[in-house]
C-alpha cells in the first residue's frame, strides 16, 4: 500500500521533468556545437540552468497548487496520505531539473564521464539514504533520501561544470601560445 502512495506521488511530483527535458533537447546541440567565445559559452550555461529553474519553480508551483488537491480525487480517497509526499518530493524534482540540465551542459563539454559520475553518485546515495532512513522514517524516507541524493549531485555536477571550464581555459590559452 506504502508503495502506491510513493508511486502516486512521483508520478505527479515528476510532471514538471518534462520541462527539463524539452530544454535539455535544445539546449545540447547549442554546447556540444559552440563556436564562440568561452565567455560566452558560461553565459548560455548560466542562462540555462537560471532558465531550468524559473521554468521548473513555475512548474512545480501549479503541480503544489493543482496537483496536491487532485490526488484524492483523481485516485481516489485511498491515495490522499500521497500527498503530502508531493510535498516532500517537490525540492527533488527541482534539484533533479537542474541536474538533468547541467549534465547536458557536461556532455556538450565532451565531459561524459563527469556527468556520469553525478549520476551514479545520485544512485549511491539515493540507494544508501533509503536503507539508513527506512527504518526511523518509513516512507518520508524515500523522498528525503532522493532530496539529498539530488542534492548531493547538483554540488558534484556543479563542481565538474567549473572543472570543465577550467580545462576549457587551459587548452585555449596553450592554443593561443
Amino acid at each position: 500500500h506504502q508503495l502506491g502512495q510513493y508511486a502516486v506521488a512521483m508520478t505527479v511530483a515528476q510532471l514538471s521533468g518534462p520541462f527539463a527535458t524539452a530544454i535539455s533537447s535544445v539546449i545540447f546541440p547549442l554546447s556540444a556545437g559552440h563556436q564562440g567565445s568561452e565567455s560566452a559559452r558560461i553565459a548560455l550555461e548560466r542562462r540555462t540552468i537560471w532558465g531550468t529553474g524559473l521554468v521548473t519553480v513555475a512548474a512545480l508551483a501549479v503541480v503544489a497548487a493543482v496537483g496536491v488537491p487532485l490526488v484524492p480525487i483523481v485516485f481516489g480517497a485511498e491515495f490522499a496520505p500521497a500527498a503530502p509526499l508531493i510535498w516532500l518530493l517537490i525540492p527533488a524534482m527541482l534539484l533533479r531539473a537542474l541536474n538533468e540540465v547541467i549534465a547536458v551542459l557536461l556532455r556538450g563539454r565532451k565531459r561524459p564521464g563527469y556527468a556520469a559520475t553525478g549520476q551514479l553518485l545520485s544512485l549511491a546515495i539515493g540507494a544508501t539514504m533509503f536503507i539508513v532512513l527506512s527504518p526511523s522514517l518509513g516512507l518520508g524516507a524515500a523522498p528525503l533520501g532522493l532530496g539529498i541524493a539530488e542534492f548531493v549531485a547538483g554540488g558534484a555536477n556543479l563542481f565538474f561544470l567549473r572543472k570543465a571550464r577550467t580545462i576549457a581555459a587551459v587548452m585555449s590559452s596553450g592554443e593561443e601560445a
